[in-house]
C-alpha cells in the first residue's frame, strides 16, 4: 500500500507532474495514481491545473497555490483512500 506522504513527495519532487510521472516515479499504476492524487486535492495537500488536455499537480512549496485559503498541511492526509472515494460517490468499493 501506498503512503500519501509518498505521493505528497512525489508530486514536490516532480512539479509541475502529470499523473502517468507520479505513478512511473513511486511504481504504482496510473489509476491508483489518479486516486491518490485526487484524495489529496480534496484534502487540499496539493493542487492541480488543467493545461491543455493535461491534469498538472502542483505542490504549494513549489507553486504557490492561487487560492491562498487552502490548508496545505499534511498531516490529516490518511494513509488509505478508496473507503472514502467509494463513500462519497455512492459506489461500493473492490477494496471494502
Amino acid at each position: 500500500m501506498v503512503d500519501q506522504r509518498e505521493v505528497e513527495q512525489a508530486v514536490y519532487r516532480l512539479a509541475p507532474a502529470g499523473t502517468k510521472e507520479v505513478a512511473d516515479l513511486i511504481g504504482i499504476s496510473r489509476r491508483s495514481a489518479d486516486l491518490h492524487l485526487t484524495l489529496l486535492d480534496r484534502h487540499e495537500k496539493i493542487w492541480s491545473k488543467k493545461v491543455g488536455p493535461t491534469k498538472v499537480w502542483m505542490h504549494p512549496r513549489i507553486m504557490a497555490d492561487p487560492d491562498p485559503d487552502r490548508d496545505t498541511s499534511a498531516e490529516e492526509v490518511p494513509p488509505r483512500i478508496f473507503g472514502a472515494i467509494y463513500r462519497e460517490s455512492g459506489r461500493r468499493s473492490r477494496f471494502e
